[in-house]
């Protein structure tokens, strides 16, 4: 059960940046997404396969795609305003 809340809270900012930054730039939201899903199966796969020391990889490139998305979605914002 938690782990399908923790994933309902990601994937909604995810979308939520994706579609803001897509609006003034649709390749960099697309790119976005993409390394989120990527970093996102690596995760998955990598707690069930090895344990929670493992997902470090995948946890860490996603806490980097949302600090991203955070700076992206302020840039989109001020374009369209």
């Amino acid at each position: 059960m938690r782990v399908e809340v923790n994933f309902q809270e990601q994937i909604m900012f995810i979308l939520t940046a994706t579609f803001v930054i897509g609006l003034t730039d649709p390749k960099v939201a697309f790119i976005m997404q993409g390394v989120w899903f990527a970093a996102r199966t690596v995760f998955s796969f990598m707690y069930s396969k090895c344990g929670p020391k493992a997902r470090l990889p995948g946890a860490l490139t996603m806490d980097l795609v949302y600090l991203a998305s955070l700076y992206y979605q302020v840039v989109s914002i001020k374009a369209l305003l």
